[in-house]
């Protein structure tokens, strides 16, 4: 009897955990559909086309190629009954075999109380959901990139343990179009769970299995669209994204950033009717952004996000010019060699030529012999 309760519990749990992603839906959505990154949030989570920080891991792994430098980013949302979301993420150009990004997301909450069919306390819980990302991204053109993650995802409730494989797509198209309303214009695609976990809660050495849950699937559509204002770094960004999960409605993204001297951002975003703003500032190739809104609707309370990003190393320009440069002096020494070499070689035959004229007596052709190779 006590194992049925614990199962009835389980699912019960489980269910009001999802909601704060299921909100106001009929469908399904995952339960981290709310999105990873406070620059992200701040944006009503309207980044599909434009992430510039390893959370793009998360939102669209078609555009890590376009990042410039190494960076790790650390994100933490506290959202409700002491329930928190994390990520962490890394992100790794290289000169022309692509990016490589790793990710990890997890959402949790702990000391969870329950009690039996009689009301009596049978002690707490923990509830964790866990996704571990591997992320590949490459420029087909200049132009165009396409990416994929492979992800492991878990879920771990009392005592029960899920594991699931994975996979997401997307890509990203930057048109080099000369209108002026058009120029620099980015649009992304992103699939999330195009390969589609699978879990099923079992617990070791028990009997109790509950019944397998497909995790549902995103479809989201994305354009970014930057106007600069001068030479000084300035410029406001206008996002616009649409997504649709399974058996959910078409919901809207929209966003607006304005980034000061390439140092200091103001954003505001919509997502799907939800207010969001947010600040971020940079320094020394360190960013800190903050985020403040609802994740769903405005029954709950809004949240507090904070995201830390550091760059590091060279950008790929950088990797590229120092390889050129590398590979000139590599041609140059190598040339100076083959000079130095051809030079020992000539005075080493006019010695032997002034020598040989010199012991045959022609002293004149031996003295024209030794001052060529002076």
């Amino acid at each position: 009897m006590k194992k049925i309760r614990t199962k009835i519990l389980i699912i019960l749990i489980g269910i009001c955990l999802s909601s704060i992603a299921n909100a106001q839906y009929g469908g399904r959505r995952h339960l981290f559909a709310v999105g990873v990154g406070a620059r992200s949030l701040s944006l009503g989570g309207a980044c599909v086309a434009d992430v510039r920080d390893p959370s793009m891991v998360f939102w669209n792994p078609g555009g890590l190629d376009y990042l410039e430098r190494k960076s790790f980013s650390v994100f933490y949302a506290n959202l409700y009954e002491g329930t928190s979301l994390n990520f962490i993420g890394y992100v790794h150009p290289t000169r022309n075999l692509g990016t490589i990004g790793l990710g990890f997301v997890r959402i949790g909450t702990g000391e969870v109380k329950y009690r039996g069919l009689h009301n009596e306390p049978e002690g707490t819980f923990n509830f964790e959901q866990q996704e571990f990302l591997v992320s590949y991204s490459k420029q087909i053109f200049d132009s165009f990139s396409l990416g994929f993650s492979a992800k492991i995802e878990r879920q771990q409730m009392a005592g029960f343990n899920a594991n699931a494989i994975g996979g997401d797509f997307g890509l990203i198209y930057r048109p080099n179009y000369s209108a002026l309303f058009l120029n620099n214009i980015r649009f992304g695609l992103s699939v999330s769970n195009l390969v589609r976990p699978k879990l099923r809660l079992a617990k070791e050495n028990d009997d109790i299995v509950n019944e397998q849950e497909t995790m549902p699937h995103t479809i989201r559509f994305g354009v970014a669209k930057p106007i600069s204002f001068g030479a000084m770094g300035n410029e406001a960004v206008i996002y616009c994204d649409f997504d649709k999960g399974q058996n959910i409605p078409i919901q809207y993204h929209l966003g607006v950033e304005y980034v000061y001297h390439s140092m200091a951002m103001l954003r505001l975003g919509m997502n799907d009717g939800v207010l969001a703003f947010g600040v971020g500032a940079t320094y020394n190739m360190i960013q800190l952004d903050y985020s403040y809104g609802w994740l769903a609707e405005r029954d709950l309370p809004p949240t507090h996000r904070v995201s830390v990003t550091f760059s590091f190393g060279y950008t790929k320009q950088e990797m590229i010019r120092r390889e050129e440069e590398r590979r000139l002096r590599e041609y140059e020494e190598e040339m100076q060699r083959r000079r130095d070499y051809q030079r020992r070689q000539t005075i080493k035959l006019g010695l032997e030529d002034g020598l040989n004229a010199f012991d045959a007596g022609n002293y004149y052709d031996a003295f024209m012999e030794f001052t060529s190779v002076l």
